[in-house]
Formats: C-alpha cells, sequence, structure tokens
C-alpha cells in the first residue's frame, strides 16, 4: 500500500494560509444557485464545514482518496453538528455516479496538480461538469498567479514533487497550457479576475 501523504498535511492548514473559504465564497456568488456543492478532494472537509456554517450551502457532499483525512472528515462533521447538511465519503473520479446536474456546482480545490496524467484530469472534468447544472469552480497552484503560496505550493509537500519528477505534470502549473487544455476538450471557461488561481467551467 502506497504511504498516505496526505495525512501528514492537514488540508485545512493550507486553505486558512490561503483564505480559501472566502475566496471560494467570493466565488461561488457568481454562480446563481450554489444550494448543493460537491467537493472533489474534500480531505478532512474544512471548506464544505465553513461553508455550511456561513450558510452559503445547504447541502454538501465531499470525497477523497485518503481514508484517513475521511475520518478525520467524520469526527470534524460530527463535532460541529453538520451531519445533516455534509456528507463525505472515501472515492476517485471513478465513483462519480451521479445523475446529470445532480449538484448545482461542484467545487475541485487544490486537486488536479494531484492526477498523475491529463486523462484523469480530463475525465474528472467532464464528470464533474455533467453532473453540475450551474459549473465547476477549479483552483490550482498557478506560478502566474498573484500570491506567492500560489507560485510555490508545488513544492511544498512530496505529493507536488512527484507530479512534477515521476508524472512530468508541470503543464498543470502553467495558465496558458491549462487554458490549451480547456480549449482541446470543449470547456468553457472563465478565469477570476478576483482570485486569479480560480476558474469557472461549464
Amino acid at each position: 500500500m502506497a504511504f498516505d501523504w496526505y495525512a501528514l498535511f492537514p488540508a485545512h492548514i493550507g486553505s486558512k494560509m490561503s483564505g480559501t473559504v472566502g475566496k471560494l465564497e467570493h466565488e461561488l456568488s457568481k454562480f446563481d444557485i450554489h444550494e448543493k456543492l460537491l467537493e472533489i478532494g474534500t480531505a478532512e472537509a474544512y471548506n464544505l464545514c465553513e461553508l455550511a456554517k456561513k450558510e452559503l450551502i445547504s447541502e454538501g457532499v465531499g470525497f477523497d482518496i485518503s481514508k484517513k483525512r475521511i475520518a478525520k472528515a467524520k469526527e470534524r462533521i460530527s463535532d460541529e453538528g453538520l451531519a445533516h447538511k455534509v456528507q463525505v465519503y472515501v472515492g476517485t473520479e471513478h465513483t462519480i455516479n451521479y445523475e446529470d446536474g445532480f449538484f448545482d456546482v461542484t467545487i475541485i480545490p487544490q486537486v488536479l496538480e494531484h492526477v498523475p496524467k491529463q486523462e484523469g484530469v480530463l475525465n474528472i472534468l467532464q464528470e464533474a461538469t455533467r453532473i453540475s447544472n450551474q459549473g465547476v469552480l477549479i483552483s490550482l497552484p498557478l506560478r502566474d498567479s498573484n500570491q506567492m503560496l500560489m507560485r510555490y505550493a508545488k513544492f511544498l509537500d512530496p505529493d507536488h514533487v512527484k507530479g512534477l519528477i515521476k508524472h512530468k505534470n508541470s503543464w498543470i502549473y502553467d495558465s496558458k497550457q491549462v487554458e490549451m487544455f480547456f480549449e482541446e476538450n470543449n470547456f468553457s471557461f472563465e478565469r477570476s479576475s478576483d482570485n486569479d488561481e480560480f476558474y469557472i467551467l461549464k
């Protein structure tokens, strides 16, 4: 079994440092409806819980490949009394088996850089757009971001380094290559002018 690097790096620390919840709140305001939300790569469900506490979502579902992180997510959800609003499970892109338009919005924050191959990224985005009737909100640690943390995120944990060396996925940090990828695969997209690591896809 592969070592669970994810369990060593509590995701909420990175979220707090980069102000992710506030950014999500701002970017979600650009959608007509965002009550029912899916988060791909939810980690310990920090984002979902905070959005639920702010009453920005009425129903949140998240999944993650890390069993340890999902266990921590379930503890967080229980401790904060949010079981009626937030649900999580262990899964991968292959477990996205919801009906078309089942969610209002799917969020994929700082996740796609961990996917080894472009085919995997494409599959996630195709499925996410299929099940989201309003669109998909993604963020990436782009090297042309105005935020220093985003520019250097690829060096902050071993999984990023593995992606760069083993999987040669440096394209995912390059906004020009990312946007070319979107265009080649017929996604409508818009990069946020407020938080430049975010894209809305449809």
